[in-house]
C-alpha cells in the first residue's frame, strides 16, 4: 500500500545503499560516544565553522551550555540519513538548502546550529556546520529540523512523528491513494479550505501525518503562530487556539516565518512495505525507533555492484563480438589494433561508427547509448564518485575494472568529478592515463568550470591551476571560469589570473 504512494523507490533504495554508507556511522557513532563531536562531524563530511569562544561572547554561558548539550547529542549521520534528496534519479542532496536545528526553548534570542547543503548537486556532497542567531535567518528561506531527525535523545519519537502504530494512519494513506487530500488532511488536525498548493504532484502525494505535531512544536520554540512550509509551492499554516489551518502562500512569505518540511510518505516505511529494504538495512537509530516486526528481509539484488563491468556482447558486422572492461580500458576482443587505428582515422574523417566501434566512441566521449551492462557500470562508477567513495574509485583503478578514460552522463569524465573526492589520489591515475586537465563534456564545461560552479574545495581548484586549466575556456553558451565566478566567493576570483588569456 504505501509503496503504491512512491514512485521514485529505485532512487531511494539506491540512496539509502550508498550515501550513508556503514563505515561512516560506525565512525561518527565511536566519535560522538567518545564526546568528540568535532570528529563525529568530520567522520560525517561536515566542514565544521564554529569557534565556541565566540559563541560564549555572544550568547552567554547558559545558553552556550545548553548548545554544546545539543552537539554533544548531535548524529550528524543521522541527520545525513533524513536531509532532503534531488528527485529524477538523482542521489544527492538538494543544494543550497539552509537547515536549522533550533534550541528546546527561546529560539529568537538563543544561538542556532545551522548546516548547509552543497552549492550543486553535482558540487562535492559535504555539509557546513555554523552557529548563527536568529536575526542571522532574516533574509534566508530555511527549514526546522525536527529533533528526531538529529538528536540522539528523541531519535525514539520518529515512530510517532510517522504514524507508526498507529491505526489511523492507515487510512490517512487510504484516503491519499484515493486523490482525498483535504480529508486526509483533515484527518491529522490541519483544515485545509482547497487543494490549492496542497498537493502539486498528484502520482506523489505529500503526507500530512506528523504535520501538525511539528507546527506545534516549531511554534513553541519560536513564540508565533504562523509557520511556513517549503513545500514545491509554499505553504502557511496558522494556529488558532487548538485549530492549524493550511493556505497556499507566496515565496517571499516564507522569509518572515520560520518552515518546516513536508515530504511525501517517509521513504524508509515504503522501502520496508515493498520489501525493497530489511530492517537491516536501516540507520541503527531509526531501526531501534521503529517496532521489531515492521517490514520483512527479503534477498533482494545488491545496489552496490562490483566494478567489474563484461563481458558484453554486442552485433557487430552480422555476428556477435565481446567486449570487457580489463586492464584499465574498454577491450574489443574481436578486433585488432590496425582495425581501432583505422576506425579513428574514419571517424577523424567524419564518417560514423557501428557495432563494437560504436561503443567504444560512446564509452569515450558519453555521446549515444551503451549496452545496459556498461551503463550500469558507468552509473555505479559515478554514484560512488557522488558519495565520495575515493576507496571504491581507487580500487578499482588499481586493478584496471575502471578505465580511467571512460565518460558518463553528458559526457564528463573523471575528472570533472574529482572535486567530489579525495582528489589527491584519484589524480594521479587520471594524469598517468593521459586525461587532459582541460577536457570538456558536451555542453563544453571544463573541470575547472564546474568545480567553481559546484562549490569544490580550494585545494582542488589549485590542483586544476597548477596542471594549466585554462580559465578562458567557453561552454557552449559562452561561459567561462570567470563568469562562473559571480556565483562563488571571492577566494576562488583572487585564484584566477587578473587577466583573461589572449
Amino acid at each position: 500500500m504505501l509503496a503504491s504512494l512512491r514512485d521514485d523507490l529505485p532512487q531511494w533504495r539506491r540512496i539509502r545503499a550508498l550515501t550513508v554508507p556503514p563505515a561512516m556511522i560506525a565512525a561518527a557513532t565511536a566519535a560522538r560516544e567518545s564526546g568528540d563531536w568535532r570528529a563525529a562531524a568530520a567522520a560525517a563530511r561536515v566542514d565544521v565553522q564554529v569557534d565556541m569562544d565566540v559563541v560564549r561572547q555572544k550568547f552567554g554561558a547558559e545558553a552556550t551550555a545548553a548548545l554544546e548539550a545539543d552537539l554533544h547529542h548531535l548524529a550528524p549521520d543521522l541527520l545525513w540519513w533524513h536531509l532532503p534528496r534531488h528527485r529524477a534519479g538523482m542521489i544527492t542532496l538538494l543544494a543550497r538548502r539552509t537547515l536549522v536545528l533550533p534550541p528546546e526553548h527561546g529560539g529568537t534570542t538563543g544561538p542556532h546550529l545551522r548546516f548547509q547543503t552543497p552549492m550543486a548537486p553535482f558540487g562535492p556532497q559535504r555539509l557546513r556546520l555554523s552557529v548563527d542567531a536568529f536575526e542571522d535567518l532574516e533574509f534566508e528561506r530555511w527549514i526546522v529540523m525536527p529533533r528526531y531527525t538529529w538528536d540522539v535523545r528523541r531519535s525514539g519519537e520518529l515512530a510517532e512523528a510517522w504514524g507508526v502504530g498507529d491505526p489511523a494512519a492507515a487510512e490517512i494513506h487510504q484516503l491519499l491513494a484515493a486523490g482525498a487530500y483535504v480529508e486526509a488532511w483533515r484527518r491529522c488536525g490541519i483544515e485545509v479550505e482547497s487543494e490549492e498548493g496542497l498537493q502539486p504532484r498528484p502520482e506523489l502525494p505529500t503526507c500530512p501525518i506528523g504535520v501538525a505535531r511539528e507546527v506545534r512544536e516549531v511554534a513553541r520554540i519560536f513564540g508565533v503562530d504562523k509557520v511556513g512550509a517549503l513545500h514545491a509551492t509554499p505553504l502557511m499554516f496558522t494556529l488558532s487556539g487548538d485549530t492549524i489551518s493550511a493556505a497556499a502562500a507566496e515565496y517571499y512569505d516564507l522569509y518572515e516565518v520560520p518552515s518546516v518540511a513536508v515530504e511525501p510518505v517517509p521513504a524508509d516505511l515504503a522501502l520496508l512495505d515493498a520489501g525493497l529494504l530489511g530492517p537491516e538495512d536501516l540507520h541503527p537509530l531509526v531501526r531501534a525507533a521503529l517496532p521489531d516486526d515492521l517490514g520483512t528481509s527479503r534477498h533482494t539484488e545488491s545496489v552496490t555492484v562490483s566494478a567489474v563491468a563484461g563481458p558484453v556482447r554486442v552485433r557487430c558486422r552480422g555476428t556477435w563480438h565481446t567486449l570487457s572492461v580489463e586492464s584499465g580500458a574498454l577491450r574489443l576482443h574481436d578486433h585488432s589494433d590496425e582495425e581501432l587505428q583505422r576506425e579513428s582515422v574514419l571517424r577523424s574523417l567524419g564518417g560514423a561508427s557501428a557495432g563494437c566501434f560504436a561503443v567504444r566512441h560512446t564509452w569515450l566521449t558519453g555521446e549515444g547509448r551503451l549496452p545496459k551492462a556498461l551503463a550500469r557500470h558507468v552509473r555505479t562508477v559515478c554514484e560512488h564518485a557522488q558519495v565520495g567513495d575515493t576507496d571504491w574509485l581507487v580500487a578499482g583503478l588499481r586493478t584496471g575494472t575502471i578505465d580511467p578514460l571512460m565518460r558518463g552522463p553528458g559526457g564528463r569524465s573523471l575528472l570533472h568529478v574529482a572535486m567530489m573526492v579525495d582528489h589527491d589520489r584519484l589524480l594521479p591515475f587520471l594524469d598517468a592515463a593521459g586525461l587532459g586537465v582541460d577536457v570538456q563534456d558536451r555542453t563544453g564545461r571544463t573541470p575547472l568550470y564546474l568545480a567553481i560552479m559546484g562549490g569544490a574545495r580550494r585545494e582542488y581548484i589549485q590542483a586544476l591551476l597548477d596542471r594549466g586549466a585554462d580559465p578562458t575556456i567557453e561552454t557552449v553558451h559562452g561561459a567561462d571560469a570567470y563568469t562562473a565566478t559571480w556565483r562563488g566567493s571571492r577566494w576562488v576570483r583572487d585564484m584566477l589570473p587578473q587577466q583573461r588569456r589572449g
